[in-house]
Formats: C-alpha cells, structure tokens, sequence
C-alpha cells in the first residue's frame, strides 16, 4: 500500500484511489476499468457480475445468508 501511496496521482484528497488527474474515483471510471480489464482477457465482465460471483462463493462455503446480506448491503 505505501508503495502505491508514494507514486499515485496528487491532487487536493487524502484519497487511497484516485483518478489520473487525482481527484475521487467514480462509480463509472471503477466500471470502465473493470470492463478494460475483462476486453485484454477477452471477456465480458462487469461490477454487478463481480458482486455476484462474491456472494454465490460465500453461500457455497456455507455463510449465512444474513451475513452475505449485510456485506452486499449498500454503505
């Protein structure tokens, strides 16, 4: 984390994520990345197919569902 600290863009936030012009990440420049990311690997993935797959591998391992609610609960 220091090491990202040290060279992430500048701005006038005491944000960990940033954008490259060092102001707060948006909900939509977190979806573009994602969707860059899934295009290099051929793929098609979004932020809602992330959300999904996080709470289909807690209910296989057996956690609760009232434990998955809360932690997919909007904050």
């Amino acid at each position: 984390m220091l090491d990202w600290l040290a060279v992430r863009p500048t701005g006038p936030h005491d944000l960990v994520f940033t954008n490259r012009f060092g102001r707060p990440i948006t909900i939509t420049g977190i979806q573009l990345q994602i969707a860059g990311y899934g295009r290099r690997l051929g793929l098609r993935v979004s932020c809602h197919q992330l959300r999904h797959t996080f709470a289909r591998q807690l209910i296989e391992v057996g956690t609760p569902v009232t434990t998955v609610q809360r932690l997919l609960a909007d904050v």
